[in-house]
């Protein structure tokens, strides 16, 4: 009796090693349930604890400390009650309320200092027109600290590519080819096109309240009309 004790405490106590180590998040059916993981400690000699949804091996694995892979799924069986393959990320939040997914960098209260304490840099937000209480109207976009900036090709694996456009934090001016316009509107490198007939710039008058547009005939000549309810 005393051996059966001691062999099923045993047991026990591996079983909660191994909770403690590895959890498993599948929704998949096919493979080794060892392909299909949450992974909690540098097992495989991973420098970073990761939680995966989906299918990850040896050959294939985690990239980041939450990382979603809905490669193997196939098209639902009932459209009605569950997701399309390619939907890896959803969230609902109450109508009455901001609904946000906020970004911040540095480290918690009580870890080792390195000179980077803990900071919102920015989040993604539910704000309409109503100042108090968020009414869904708005997707809305923040950079907490500074600029907001956009980038797009080229670029190398594991950095970040050019940048194109910056809305400066202090001044809210829109730079394009430049990180640091002194207008409301600065494009530093192409033109800037009005292509649509009728269409031009409107321009407020420099001694009164009246708008005009300014376009441009065939002959180049310039032409203003005033422009009514700006």
């Amino acid at each position: 009796m005393k051996s059966k004790i001691v062999f099923r405490s045993i047991g026990i106590a591996a079983i909660l090693c191994l909770c403690a180590t590895q959890m498993f998040a599948q929704f998949n059916v096919d493979g080794w349930i060892i392909d299909r993981w949450g992974e909690t400690t540098t097992t495989f000699g991973q420098n970073i604890k990761a939680i995966t949804i989906g299918n990850f091996s040896a050959a294939f694995r985690p990239r980041a400390a939450l990382h979603i892979s809905a490669n193997i799924l196939t098209p639902p069986t009932n459209p009605a009650t569950m997701f399309l393959p390619g939907e890896l990320f959803r969230t609902d939040g109450p109508g009455n309320r901001i609904n946000t997914w906020r970004m911040w960098t540095g480290l918690q209260p009580g870890q080792p200092p390195d000179g980077s304490p803990l900071s919102e840099k920015g989040m993604i937000f539910n704000y309409g027109n109503n100042p108090i209480v968020a009414d869904q109207t708005n997707f809305s976009l923040q950079a907490t600290v500074r600029d907001m900036t956009f980038f797009t090709l080229p670029f190398t694996a594991n950095t970040v590519g050019t940048e194109r456009m910056r809305i400066v934090g202090e001044t809210g001016f829109v730079g394009i080819g430049t990180p640091t316009p002194k207008a409301g509107l600065e494009v530093a490198n192409g033109d800037i096109a009005v292509t649509a007939i009728g269409s031009g710039i409107i321009l407020k008058a420099t001694n009164g309240n009246n708008f005009y547009r300014v376009t441009v005939d065939n002959t180049g000549k310039l032409i203003t009309e005033l422009v009514a309810n700006l």
